[in-house]
């Protein structure tokens, strides 16, 4: 059985699940992790990744930002931070690009 407080071991399962695809399981575990040690940047970053591959990049960057609170050296979470800003920025600049196109042909 796993120690439900050794957050290292819940995060790496909640790493090999991902891995797998199997995302509902890694979810579980990284929330776990989290839950078990609430200052395991590690986790939250993982968090961040499981989500940034779900589409749902404002709770990426929310899951980011829990990370660095944590441990404002975490290299990979400030990385991922600024790739899914720059994703957020091109999807926000698409889809005003799409009004501005849409409102001249309408005129």
């Amino acid at each position: 059985a796993i120690n439900p407080n050794f957050a290292l071991t819940l995060n790496n399962l909640g790493v090999i699940y991902t891995s797998l695809g199997k995302l509902h399981e890694a979810y579980k575990y990284c929330v776990r992790a989290v839950q078990a040690n609430p200052a395991y940047a590690e986790a939250y970053n993982n968090l961040g990744v499981m989500f940034r591959d779900e589409g749902d990049i404002k709770q990426a960057i929310a899951s980011y930002d829990r990370s660095l609170e944590a441990d404002v050296t975490s290299k990979n979470a400030g990385q991922n931070r600024l790739l899914a800003m720059n994703s957020l920025t091109k999807e926000h600049l698409s889809a005003e690009l799409q009004q501005r196109f849409l409102f001249k042909r309408e005129r």
